[in-house]
């Protein structure tokens, strides 16, 4: 977990987004909703915190754990040791902190006396940092919000008169894997965080920043999309062998030497997650390291979609790879619709721009 800031950063989100109607937060959460898996995610473990068969809001922590590789609260009581208590007093309301220990805390942290006070909550259980994770979830949300945004176009079937482009009941209902609709609305939410993005990208036509291709080839059903994400890192090291990304000190385990070549395979082929701090240790002298970083993020949030699509279908759970070609389909099927749509909102603005430069008048 970084230091937090000392510019009140994290109470953004208490602040009006515009007119004095709603704070940043209220504009940018998206809440999640119900969901029911079947069995335990298999990679994933109790990633969502959701128990099997017994139906549960995925908790937002798991956004951390997908960009940090921990829980928060993990994470806190890994840089604070023995003040983690300290800060757990506070913040919960059990305890105020000597004026010593307070500024021990900021230190460690560091932040100021303003910003601490206001993470402070009272409440007794729950996430010990609530803002922390819901700049998290602002940041997702405002991923949903660009792929509602720019997938905002209407093309009218004309057999059933509905819109094309709102298909997501429709396309999954006639999959080989039927998952309920709570489950496939959450894996289409899980990749809408990646489309609507990348869809920026294209539409303001800056897309080589982030890879041409990189999120097919992640998701590409041949290999886990973490095994496909380690073979990219090879190629942009040059390396000829998997076992080469993995001889940095701080990717192997002290006591080895180096990484076991069955703990590789295992990393590859998405039998054991790769975890996030070893990950990144293998690309910091990569050639092109913040594009890995990115492909490694969105390689993670395909595993988790994977996850719950193996962890949601009805009958016998599915492989991995027969999990893996619904959401690699589903992928494309989102960035096609998001392609179309916004094919719309270009032609009608050059349509727009055409009539102003001859001087017609748009109708009332």
């Amino acid at each position: 977990m970084e230091n937090l800031s000392t510019d009140n950063a994290l109470q953004l989100y208490e602040k009006p987004s515009g007119g004095g109607k709603k704070t940043l937060a209220e504009a940018l959460l998206v809440p999640f909703e119900p969901l029911t898996l079947r069995r335990q995610l298999l990679l994933f473990k109790n990633v969502l915190n959701i128990t099997p068969g017994v139906t549960g809001v995925p908790d937002a922590d798991f956004l951390v754990i997908l960009l940090e590789g921990a829980p928060h609260q993990t994470q806190l009581r890994s840089q604070l040791d023995a003040d983690y208590k300290n800060l757990e007093n506070m913040l919960r309301g059990l305890h105020a902190p000597s004026p010593t220990t307070l500024k021990q805390l900021q230190s460690r942290l560091g932040t100021d006396d303003v910003t601490m006070r206001g993470l402070v909550h009272g409440n007794k259980d729950g996430h010990l940092m609530p803002a922390y994770v819901q700049l998290f979830q602002m940041l997702e949300g405002l991923t949903i919000l660009l792929y509602k945004w720019l997938g905002s176009s209407v093309l009218t079937c004309p057999c059933c008169k509905g819109n094309m482009l709102d298909d997501m009941h429709a396309w999954w209902r006639v999959q080989p894997l039927q998952l309920a609709p709570d489950a496939y609305g959450f894996v289409d939410r899980l990749l809408k965080t990646i489309v609507g993005p990348e869809g920026l990208m294209r539409f303001v036509e800056k897309s080589d920043q982030f890879g041409v291709g990189m999120p097919e080839q992640l998701i590409a059903p041949s290999i886990h999309p973490i095994g496909q994400w380690m073979e990219m890192v090879r190629s942009d090291y040059g390396f000829d062998h998997l076992w080469q990304i993995t001889t940095f000190a701080s990717v192997a385990e002290a006591d080895e030497g180096s990484v076991p070549e069955h703990r590789i395979r295992k990393w590859r082929s998405g039998m054991d997650l790769l975890p996030l701090t070893k990950a990144r240790a293998m690309i910091v002298g990569a050639p092109h390291r913040i594009r890995l970083d990115h492909a490694l993020i969105a390689a993670r949030i395909f595993a988790l979609a994977i996850d719950v699509v193996r962890a949601s279908a009805d009958g016998s759970t599915p492989t991995r790879s027969e999990a893996q070609l619904a959401v690699s389909l589903r992928f494309a099927q989102l960035k096609e619709n998001l392609r179309l749509s916004i094919n719309v909102i270009t032609t009608h603005g050059q349509t727009l721009k055409a009539q102003a430069s001859s001087g017609v008048t748009r109708p009332s």
